[in-house]
Parts: C-alpha cells; structure tokens; sequence
C-alpha cells in the first residue's frame, strides 16, 4: 500500500455473503463498499460527538439511515466496527513510518537525516488529511479504558511508538543519531507529536498550525542529531 493509496482510504466489511459475492469491481461489490463507508462514516460523526463507549448500533444504523438487520451484513458487532474503522488509517501510518526507517537506514550525512524525517512529516500529513476524522477520535479515545471496543485504538498506539522505535534505531545504526537510549528518544517525539496534533485537531487550533509543525521538527531534529 503506497502513501498515494492510503489519500483515499478504502473501507472493507468483515463479513460476505457465502452466497453470489459478486466480483471485485462489480456491482455487488461496489455496492457493498459504498454501503460500509456511509455506515463507518455515520459511526465516526456519533463516536466523535457522543464517545466510544456511548454509542449502541442503534444510534449508528440511525445516523447513517440503514435498517439494524443490514448492519449485521457488514459486521458482527460494534468492536467489529471499529476496527474496519480505524484499519486504513493504521495501514497508512505503518507505510509512512516504514518508509522513515529505511530511509534512515541508508542514510550517510546530515542532509539525508533531514530528508528522511522531512519524508515522514509529509508522509505523516498526507495520512491525516486523509484520515482527520478518525485521527481525532484516535486521540480523544486513547486514554479511554481497556475495552474491547478500544482494542484497535490501543493497537495503533503500541505500534506508532514501535515503529516510532525503529526509525530510532535505525538513525543510531547510522551514526547519525545522539547515543541516546532509544526508547526514551522515541516516546519523547511521539509524545510531542501526540500533544501537537491534540492541540490542533481536538483542543484548540493554533491560528497558524504548519508553524507549529515546522518549529516542532526542528525541535526533535536538534535534539536527536549526533
């Protein structure tokens, strides 16, 4: 999945029909998409306004004006839901940030460090622009207890700062990085970066945010260059 893919996230059903699925591109097909993103699309409008936990199939089936027993045609339950839900957007992150590591790893001077995490910052923004709705939830979610509804959430959070962690890892191979411990170095970025993209999309939007973002990378490239 390139970066230029995951601009226009696909949502897919967990279930099909055993019976007379259609082909991929047909009718059928297309149909069944269309009618799994107007469903996640109405889940994320009730999920943003009234929370994770609060929100029954009922409320979702009536935003998105579709009959309950369609629901079940598409997903088992609302843990299923959410996890087609927030899927393209962690599919997404993992590209970006692997891109990053690989980057780093063949990088030889400060010119290609910068330039690898200029690659991930646009790599980065592509992603949220794409996926805004669901980045807010993520962030308005994540501290939320351990649900199951909440497992998805919790997942992409563990591998954000795992692959946050290899890039890390990947820079100090270089050379190009501070001998810090990595795990320290990387929960700190993405600390930082959590809290920017909190104050933005959540909080309060600072009334120049590309600002914010630039200032912000030059903070974690002066901190973590040998």
């Amino acid at each position: 999945m390139s970066i230029e893919d995951s601009m226009e996230p696909d949502f897919h059903p967990s279930k099909f029909p055993d019976e007379r699925p259609g082909p991929e591109g047909g009718r059928r097909h297309t149909n069944r998409l269309a009618r799994t993103r107007t469903l996640v699309e109405a889940a994320l409008r009730c999920f943003l306004t009234s929370g994770l936990d609060a929100v029954t199939i009922d409320d979702v089936t009536k935003e998105a004006s579709v009959a309950k027993g369609s629901f079940y045609r598409y997903f088992d339950n609302k843990e299923d839901l959410i996890a087609t839900l927030f899927r393209p957007t962690a599919e997404a992150v993992e590209t970006a940030m692997t891109r990053a590591s690989e980057s780093l790893e063949s990088a030889a001077d400060e010119p290609a460090l910068e330039a690898a995490y200029a690659l991930l910052a646009t790599d980065l923004a592509q992603v949220l622009f794409s996926n805004e709705d669901a980045v807010r939830l993520f962030l308005q979610e994540r501290h939320g207890p351990a649900t199951v509804g909440r497992a998805p959430i919790r997942a992409l959070d563990e591998r954000v700062l795992a692959l946050a962690l290899r890039i890390t890892q990947a820079g100090r191979r270089s050379g190009l990085l501070r001998p810090v411990d990595p795990e320290v170095s990387a929960s700190a970025v993405v600390g930082a970066v959590m809290q920017l993209l909190w104050v933005q999309l959540v909080k309060a939007p600072p009334s120049d945010p590309i600002s914010r973002a630039r200032e912000l990378i030059g903070i974690v490239l002066h901190g973590v260059r040998a």
